[in-house]
């Protein structure tokens, strides 16, 4: 269990799972920042040349204490303006991956602050509980992630992304017959989205 601790920088005490943690290169420790501070700190490093702020790496832990390294991108497409969060690991894509978006003259950081909300409640949500046969969807009989590409089936069918992790189109399908006999709904939806 993570324990409460304060911001690095202003020193306003953050609950067990507030807060972006920072890694910068050689540092001794991680910086730990409430979103105040981080945002902050991203406009006194930005350059003004740029369209909008450049939201620096950060870990951003789950219900569980485990970590999770989100890189965040800004970008402007048709009128309006994204800011997008993705999951690495080794440096590549991989895990979680939302975003949110606003008219084309909307402010990177309101959008930032609605993002990372959006992100640590996805995180302190689990669809997915461990059994001896593997990843089972849990009692409330709901997931939710995303879907990718699985190149090992070159693109047939596809890889679904739950709490985080990859679940082939076949490990769903063994979850599912869990629940043979009852109805289900599917729905699509744009990453942006919040349903």
């Amino acid at each position: 269990m993570i324990k409460p601790r304060p911001c690095d920088d202003c020193q306003g005490m953050l609950g067990p799972y507030g807060g972006l943690i920072l890694t910068p290169p050689g540092a001794q420790r991680p910086t730990l920042l409430c979103v105040r501070c981080y945002l902050a700190m991203v406009h006194r490093e930005s350059d003004p040349d740029r369209d909008g702020p450049e939201f620096r790496p950060a870990t951003i832990y789950d219900s569980e204490g485990v970590g999770h390294d989100f890189e965040f991108e800004t970008f402007f497409a048709e009128q309006r303006t994204i800011v997008k969060a993705r999951e690495v690991r080794d440096g590549r894509a991989a895990g979680y991956e939302f975003s949110t978006g606003g008219d084309a003259d909307a402010d990177p950081s309101a959008l930032f602050l609605i993002l990372y909300e959006r992100l640590r409640r996805e995180l302190r949500q689990k669809y997915l509980t461990e059994s001896p046969a593997g990843p089972q969807i849990g009692r409330q009989g709901m997931v939710r992630g995303t879907i990718e590409w699985d190149s090992e089936r070159e693109g047939d069918v596809p890889l679904l992304i739950i709490d985080g992790q990859p679940i082939s189109w076949d490990e769903m399908g063994r979850m599912l017959m869990t629940w043979e006999g009852f109805a289900f709904k599917l729905e699509v939806f744009d990453l942006s989205e919040e349903t």
